[in-house]
């Protein structure tokens, strides 16, 4: 299992981007078009990942897609580091 701070890393994004898609009142596919998301296995994953992000699901989704994706909503992360002790 992940360590907490692993967790937020993951978690803080993706609850921002919720907050912004259904804010702009957004629809899947263009979540996936803003994110750019590419091909795999065949088939396009971009509205499966939307889909992911938007129920919390993020197992199968990459950090760098969560953090592409709030780029192109309009927002940066900041990413600090502190001492564990």
């Amino acid at each position: 299992m992940p360590c907490p701070s692993f967790c937020k890393l993951r978690t803080a994004p993706n609850s921002k981007i919720i907050e912004t898609i259904r804010r702009k009142g957004l629809a899947h596919p263009h979540v996936a078009a803003l994110a750019r998301t590419s091909r795999t296995r065949g088939r396009s994953f971009s509205s499966d990942k939307a889909t992911a992000i938007l129920n919390r699901n993020t197992q199968a989704v990459s950090t760098d897609l969560l953090l592409r994706l709030l780029y192109a909503l309009g927002y940066a992360a900041k990413i600090t580091f502190k001492s564990a002790a």
